[in-house]
């Protein structure tokens, strides 16, 4: 399992687009892929789970990945995120 913690820094208005996109990104993976805050960890692949989180602004995250494309997983949502930074 690969694991990068983030935290989330973008406009509220903005919020939908970033996770529709975050979700389509992530579907591309095999990989089991969570985003954990706190005491909850939600399926990355699941857009009513993340757009029902109402992450807000300067939210500290992890996200996880694990299989065998893990790596890429990561790399991909990790520039994904940095462009909502």
């Amino acid at each position: 399992m690969t694991t990068r913690d983030f935290e989330l820094s973008f406009a509220p208005d903005t919020y939908i687009s970033f996770v529709s996109g975050f979700v389509l990104e992530a579907g591309r993976f095999k990989s089991k892929i969570d985003i954990c805050y706190g005491d909850n960890c939600l399926d990355a692949k699941s857009f009513w789970g993340l757009l029902y989180a109402s992450a807000s602004p300067r939210t500290r995250f992890a996200l996880r990945a694990e299989g065998d494309d893990e790596q890429q997983a990561l790399e991909q949502l990790s520039a994904y995120i940095d462009r909502y930074r």
